[in-house]
């Protein structure tokens, strides 16, 4: 009994604890891809990592695990520019604050998502706005190109003292416009600039910048450009050609719609060949503009409209064409497919792209040995996205499954759990606002002058009914779903799911807004675009309660559980609660930006609204507690939140955007808050199919089963047959081996016959040549025994008469020595007596000079007396 008490206190301390904890949203999925953003896809250092924007944020995804992590940018601050260092360290984003209109560049860092430093554009620049930017091959600086017209260049240096050098890139004054710009990639103080009619390489001084080069770019539309190497740069032209620059020279030129090998070290070679096959292939073969050059240690690649070419290098000078990547064209138009930027990881062996529609494109860069080119399409990596506002959104409670519907014309099924795209649906014609029953085997659509039912099948929607309402703005099943609200201009039809007949019209607003069923479905509130909000009564199709507020558009309206009060957002801004025709209670949003739509758990406790900014706010729930309407900003999105969901189980809110992004939020400390349902709610994955689908499956699997019994009985047939065929080969061939076997043998005995004739005659040769070698050498002994005492005899009068010269030289030296010591003597007296001489000659020198001196002074001390004296 005491454990029980305790266990009970225990679990009354941990709800109280639990109602305590402030109710959160953590993003746990995000679909969508900015395409207003250049650069707008990056690979990071890990290999399956890539970093692209989407809604306001900027997401560093897994595309093999699917985990995200997003770096929010600050508020007012929309991305231009994004480009990522050399080392895939750091990202650098051109913001442009909505509201100054002026443009920094932040430094962030990817593995801790945090901002470094903030960069400003140099006060020489005219327009305060980035055209391009890139990081220094050192990741230690950038280089940041204004936009036109007279484009400034600026090169940031990284370090405790930042510097920045600033010049000229262009002048509104003479043809040509700057639009790229690329680091060197051995040197940070060169770079090169391209653009309409433009092309030149500069260099880094303390003044400035200066040309290098002499680059005839005045009738080039450069539309890519990057560095092949440190001294190699290549351009894309908007006329599908490749330029190559070497040594500030044009190289080489090639038109890129028929060419497999570049070969640089044979130019003149490869632009004949390859203006022989142009001109076939000019008037069959469209040209698209060359964009996106990126290199790479191994090659290079570059696109044209949804293709990519990717040149594998031989040498330094040589690239040959191996893989065309194709990005195939379904649902949408192929102009909508260009390729607006692509990325290569790391290792070189994936690729990704990303179009003008918004979608991302996985591929493998380099394709298994083949001979010649290897096509390959590329694959949706992660799930198809809408291209365009996301306008309308429905869950259901039996399917862990949501409904999408964008200005696409498409309809999406999406899965929360697996995240993944279930089914989609093009239509030709507008579509206007969805509804999805709650077992999720029926969707209701509305379309411009029509409204139909479809069965939610396995791989299609089939039509069940149509009915005839026309600018239909509501559709709504209820909770239990035998009943669904159609809201076209001024009325509300509750027509019966299963009948298909209308039980109400409920008439009296000018244009229906919103529509929200009562838990028990026996109410419903509307709000129309005159202001206000009705109550009905669905057993009488009545109306009960009114509000009626002119010039105010509720947008969104939501109902409690226990019917007790109703929930709308208004277009000013307002939060507001309502019970029985009056207000009791309203909040403002914060900023103070219409509200859009609202979410509402089936517990009361939960409460989220959305504004045109793009605000998505968790609402303190409920209203008379402490804090009560209090709001809680989860900025995510840049553009209008169009719809908000929460799931059957209240675990999972789900918003789209009008920029066409979808995003599933975990919601946090929400288990104390949670309304019950039972455990198989959520959890159906049956599908419905066709029965004549289901035959006509069953038809096409027994044919092919009959086709793979047929096939095992003609390969029984075939090898049996084949066996008896090898058979009668393997006899054939066993009589001639074994044939061929004996008249083998008979060769080698017929040749170790010869074999041993042979040896004897070399044997006996052999012996014939050894006596001959013995006798020769004997007599050569003999005759070298008689050489040798000639030759000594010889040696000792030599050795004799070379003593008697030794003897006679030896005298005659004696004889030189004494007569050389005579000649020394004498010529040593001869010298010390001419010394002697010259020493008197110098004393009689320097007697007369003492001498003359004295009587200079005297002659001078005489002179003074004379001049004295006459003066």
């Amino acid at each position: 009994m005491n454990a029980l008490m305790k266990f009970q206190k225990f679990r009354q301390i941990k709800q109280q604890q639990m109602q305590n904890k402030t109710v959160g949203l953590q993003p746990k999925r995000l679909f969508g891809l900015r395409n207003d953003v250049l650069g707008n896809i990056h690979f990071t250092m890990t290999k399956y990592e890539i970093i692209y924007p989407a809604a306001n944020v900027i997401v560093i995804q897994n595309f093999v695990t699917n985990e995200q992590k997003f770096l929010r940018l600050p508020e007012n601050i929309n991305p231009e520019i994004i480009v990522i260092s050399p080392n895939r360290k750091l990202i650098a984003i051109a913001e442009l604050n909505i509201i100054t209109e002026k443009t920094t560049i932040a430094i962030y860092d990817i593995e801790e998502l945090k901002r470094l430093k903030t960069l400003q554009l140099a006060v020489e620049c005219p327009i305060q706005a980035v055209g391009n930017m890139c990081f220094t091959s050192d990741s230690r600086g950038m280089a940041v190109l204004s936009r036109e017209p007279d484009a400034f260049i600026t090169i940031y240096t990284f370090g405790k003292n930042d510097t920045m050098v600033t010049g000229r890139a262009s002048n509104k004054n003479y043809p040509g416009r700057a639009t790229l710009v690329k680091c060197n990639p051995s040197d940070t103080s060169i770079i090169t600039v391209g653009g309409e009619n433009m092309m030149k390489i500069m260099n880094k001084t303390e003044k400035g910048f200066g040309q290098l080069g002499t680059i005839k770019g005045d009738n080039i539309d450069v539309t890519a450009l990057t560095w092949l190497s440190g001294e190699i740069i290549i351009a894309g032209s908007a006329k599908m050609e490749l330029f190559f620059i070497e040594g500030g020279e044009l190289k080489a030129q090639y038109n890129m719609t028929d060419v497999d090998v570049i070969d640089l070290t044979q130019p003149d070679a490869d632009e004949t060949s390859q203006r022989q096959s142009t001109i076939v292939h000019l008037l069959a073969t469209k040209t698209y503009p060359i964009k996106c050059l990126t290199t790479f240690k191994t090659g290079f690649a570059f696109a044209t409209h949804n293709m990519v070419h990717v040149f594998q290098k031989e040498s330094s000078h040589k690239f040959i064409k191996t893989t065309l990547l194709v990005i195939p064209v379904q649902l949408f138009d192929a102009s909508l497919y260009v390729i607006s930027n692509i990325a290569v990881n790391e290792e070189e062996d994936t690729i990704v792209a990303t179009t003008q529609h918004s979608q991302l494109f996985v591929g493998q860069l380099f394709a298994p040995e083949t001979i010649g080119i290897s096509q390959i399409e590329f694959k949706f990596l992660g799930e198809p996205l809408h291209i365009d506002s996301i306008i309308d959104l429905s869950v259901c409670s039996w399917k862990p499954i949501i409904m999408t519907l964008s200005k696409d014309l498409t309809v999406r099924i999406w899965n929360y759990e697996t995240m993944k795209v279930e089914l989609i649906k093009k239509f030709l014609i507008d579509l206007r606002c969805i509804s999805l029953h709650p077992s999720g085997f029926i969707a209701a659509i509305a379309f411009t002058d029509i409204v139909r039912f479809y069965q939610i099948q396995l791989r299609d929607l089939k039509l069940l009914k149509s009915f005839n309402y026309s600018r239909t703005t509501v559709l709504q099943f209820s909770h239990r779903g035998h009943l669904i609200a159609i809201g076209c201009q001024k009325e509300i039809s509750i027509v019966c799911v299963f009948t298909f007949e209308t039980h109400h019209t409920l008439v009296g607003h000018k244009d229906v807004l919103s529509v929200a069923w009562s838990t028990d479905d026996r109410y419903l509130v509307s709000s129309g675009k005159e202001g206000s909000v009705y109550e009905w009564d669905l057993t009488t199709g009545q109306r009960i309660n009114e509000l009626v507020q002119k010039g105010t558009l509720y947008r969104s309206l939501a109902v409690s559980s226990d019917q007790s009060y109703i929930v709308g957002v208004t277009h000013t801004a307002f939060l507001r609660e309502i019970s029985k025709s009056e207000l009791i209670r309203e909040f403002r949003a914060p900023d103070d930006s219409p509200l859009t739509t609202l979410a509402f758990s089936r517990s009361d406790q939960m409460l989220f609204a959305a504004n045109e900014r793009g605000c998505l706010y968790n609402i303190k729930m409920p209203f008379l507690e402490s804090g009560g309407g209090n709001f809680s900003n989860y900025r995510f999105y840049h553009k209008a939140i169009n719809k908000l969901c929460i799931t059957y189980d209240d675990s999972t809110l789900v918003s789209v955007g009008d920029d066409g992004t979808l995003v599933f939020w975990a919601i946090t400390n929400a288990e104390i808050k949670m309304a019950e349902m039972d455990s198989d709610l959520g959890h159906i994955e049956d599908v419905l199919i066709a029965r004549q689908e289901l035959l006509e499956i069953e038809h096409q699997m027994n044919l092919l089963q009959m086709r793979i019994n047929e096939q095992v009985s003609e390969f029984m047939y075939e090898k049996e047959q084949g066996e008896s065929y090898f058979t009668d080969q393997m006899n054939d061939i066993h009589a001639k081996y074994s044939e061929e076997i004996n008249e083998l043998r008979q060769k080698f005995v017929q040749q170790d016959a010869y074999h041993i004739e042979q040896l004897n005659e070399l044997t006996m040769t052999l012996t014939k040549s050894n006596e001959k070698h013995q006798r020769e050498v004997e007599e050569l002994e003999a005759n070298f025994n008689e050489k040798i005492i000639v030759e000594y005899e010889n040696q000792k009068a030599l050795k004799k008469k070379v003593d008697e010269v030794i003897e006679l030289y030896e005298e005659k030296l004696r004889k030189s020595s004494s007569c050389l010591q005579e000649t020394i003597d004498g010529l040593e007296a001869n010298f010390k007596k001419q010394i002697e001489e010259k020493n008197e000659y110098v004393e009689t020198l320097m007697k007369e000079m003492k001498d003359k001196e004295k009587e200079f002074q005297e002659y001078c001390r005489q002179v003074e007396i004379d001049r004295k004296f006459y003066f």
